[in-house]
């Protein structure tokens, strides 16, 4: 089954603009148990559940990963229309990986905010490749 996402730049997002709702990524609990999660190689290596985790990780590279996706991303509206924040590195370089039953299932170059209108759960993770995302309102191409 093909799930639909629906993509828009920031300016053309049909909900209005996204702005960062709080200038700390790590300030709340939720979001440093995020933060744990995506920087720590995962306590059970060998989960089925794929993990995905920042090669930096750093608290510092953290917060500028997310800061750069509020200025850079695009919006993304998933299949259960949440509203999500995209990006990619502009030199298509790995900023993590994916894990799963401790074996690396992918290298990823994408970014993903979810939660990012929520000042005390909006956190970031890493996504495998990103293909080019067109704009539905504009037309433009990403990536």
């Amino acid at each position: 089954m093909l799930t639909q996402y629906t993509y828009y730049c920031q300016p053309c997002d049909p909900s209005g603009s996204i702005t960062m709702p709080s200038n700390n990524p790590l300030g709340h609990k939720n979001q440093r148990r995020k933060y744990k999660k995506h920087t720590q190689l995962p306590n059970q290596v060998n989960s089925p559940t794929p993990v995905s985790v920042f090669t930096d990780r750093l608290a510092s590279s953290y917060v500028h990963q997310v800061e750069d996706g509020y200025k850079n991303a695009i919006v993304e509206y998933d299949d259960q229309n949440r509203r999500n924040l995209v990006s990619k590195d502009p030199n298509h370089n790995p900023i993590g990986q994916t894990i799963m039953n401790g074996v690396v299932i992918s290298m990823d170059d994408g970014l993903k905010i979810v939660q990012p209108d929520l000042a005390n759960k909006y956190h970031a993770f890493t996504t495998g490749s990103l293909s080019n995302k067109t704009c539905a309102a504009c037309g433009t191409v990403h990536w």
